[in-house]
């Protein structure tokens, strides 16, 4: 057998060798870890409170808002308050009614019907009538106020109207949940117009729902050891701070 080719059986028995090692099975250092998480959104609640902190019952205005004559007009002030964890950015104010509460002053049904001149007893329709109150809305605490919105109930009705924000920006930026939980003050006035004439006499609109809708603020994109909790309660609409220690 020649030098070569002893070398190459040599090499072939090499490699021979390496695959039954490379086959065969063995045993070897491990080690697993584990890493948890967890993923809770935050809550959005807003509350309406008297200006001693009590609750605000089913009805904004403790007032019975009946036997009133043009020009007269009743204020309602009260608070909002940031009741849940997340800021509130932004609230809104509607003011619906049916027609079904509806009771004309020309109608039998009416009870001041057999007051009323018969001269006066003209038939409207509810907007006629939700078209005689004028609503203005206030906000901020500082003087002179904010006027957010004003106008009619009947405009207010319209399902593409809301007031303005009613969140006082003076202060803490809208409504924060931290550090401490915000309050912003509203003034809401409703007047029967002074215009409003005699066939108007005996209308009465039974129910009017007042309406509030709070609103976030934008997704943040968080970078991973950033205060989400913290920053999310206390947002503003100013540049995200540095992480917290």
């Amino acid at each position: 057998m020649s030098v070569k080719t002893k070398v190459m059986m040599a090499v072939l028995s090499a490699a021979a060798g390496l695959s039954l090692v490379g086959g065969g099975t063995y045993a070897s250092f491990s080690d697993v870890e584990t890493a948890q998480g967890s993923y809770a959104a935050g809550t959005l609640n807003l509350e309406l409170k008297k200006l001693n902190d009590r609750e605000i019952g089913t009805n904004l205005f403790e007032s019975k808002l009946g036997n009133l004559k043009p020009g007269d007009s009743v204020e309602k002030v009260f608070k909002l308050v940031n009741g849940g964890t997340l800021s509130i950015r932004d609230v809104f104010m509607k003011a619906t009614y049916d027609n079904a509460d509806y009771v004309d002053g020309a109608n039998p049904a009416s009870a001041t019907y057999s007051k009323i001149d018969n001269k006066h007893k003209i038939v409207n329709s509810v907007d006629d009538f939700a078209d005689q109150i004028q609503i203005e809305v206030f906000s901020g605490e500082v003087l002179p106020l904010k006027q957010v919105w004003k106008g009619t109930l009947k405009e207010l009705n319209q399902s593409s109207v809301t007031t303005g924000d009613l969140t006082d920006n003076f202060y803490n930026y809208a409504l924060p949940a931290l550090p401490l939980a915000d309050a912003d003050p509203v003034r809401v006035r409703l007047t029967f117009k002074g215009t409003a004439d005699n066939k108007f006499q005996g209308d009465a609109l039974k129910k009017v729902n007042f309406q509030f809708f709070a609103v976030q603020h934008q997704g943040t994109n968080f970078d991973d050891g950033e205060d989400i909790e913290w920053y999310n309660g206390a947002q503003h609409d100013a540049p995200k701070p540095p992480t917290r220690p």
